[in-house]
């Protein structure tokens, strides 16, 4: 299995880029990791 790992500056179009491969070759994105886990709640 192949990992293709897209680094970059904010907004430069990372996600955008990824999506499209993932289209054009019925493959899968793995999101980042902010948006696999919730960040804790604090409780105050």
């Amino acid at each position: 299995m192949s990992l293709i790992c897209l680094e970059g500056a904010s907004a430069v179009g990372k996600t955008t880029t990824a999506n499209e491969i993932a289209r054009i070759t019925n493959t899968y994105v793995i999101p980042e990791v902010n948006l696999l886990f919730e960040r804790p709640k604090v409780h105050i």
